[in-house]
């Protein structure tokens, strides 16, 4: 029973939370539930280089000993899952950033002492100016790229840099229209952050509108 309605859940085969289906079921049915939540998606680095050194068993101990620690980390009303191979998604509802902030760097610390691997995490609530209930997961996930240009361990709340990290990888990859919609969205959340300011005024003079680039 997730917030007044029935979700099925199927259990990942590996650390026995939400597969990332039913992590997504119970993420739409705390949408349209919940007034106020957080996410953070935690992951553990280099999961690829750990299976071809240690084989699938030594990477799925690992993510089976993440899941056991974070059951005890997010204890009182959050909701667990698979969010990918190398990353736990946690919803919790009625939590704000700071919150879900702190949860997520007492796991990740715990973890960088009985694993010898880098985590970092990326944290986003609702509401958030601008955004959808159902922009939440996404959020989190860009700010968890923001996270992976800062130290080992860092946990990064999103914000309007996590938004111009997004818009520049899509600016690289010649997408200038969409990463002009990122870094109008983090201006929306920030109005005079100047490397958004800066990487907008790039991106409409490469698409020919000076005044606007102006």
């Amino acid at each position: 029973e997730i917030s007044g309605q029935t979700v099925r859940v199927v259990l990942d085969e590996v650390t026995e939370l939400a597969c990332h289906r039913s992590l997504m079921a119970i993420f739409s049915a705390i949408c349209q539930a919940e007034s106020e939540f957080a996410v953070a998606l935690i992951r553990v680095e280099g999961m690829e280089g750990l299976r071809e050194e240690a084989g699938s068993v030594g990477a799925d101990a690992l993510m089976k000993s993440m899941a056991g620690a974070a059951r005890k980390a997010f204890a009182n009303g959050a909701y667990l899952g698979r969010y990918a191979p190398d990353t736990l998604g946690v919803l919790m509802p009625g939590a704000d950033a700071a919150a879900a902030q702190e949860r997520a760097a007492g796991l990740i610390a715990r973890l960088a002492d009985t694993t010898q691997r880098v985590l970092r995490a990326g944290v986003a609530v609702h509401p958030c100016l601008g955004f959808e209930a159902a922009d939440a997961v996404d959020n989190a996930a860009k700010a968890l790229v923001h996270a992976g240009f800062l130290e080992p361990g860092a946990v990064v709340a999103f914000d309007a840099v996590s938004l111009n990290i997004a818009g520049d990888t899509l600016f690289a990859q010649g997408r200038i229209s969409e990463a002009v919609a990122e870094y109008e969205r983090g201006l929306g959340l920030t109005p005079d952050e100047p490397n958004l300011l800066n990487s907008l005024g790039v991106s409409y003079g490469h698409l020919g509108q000076m005044d606007k680039a102006m």
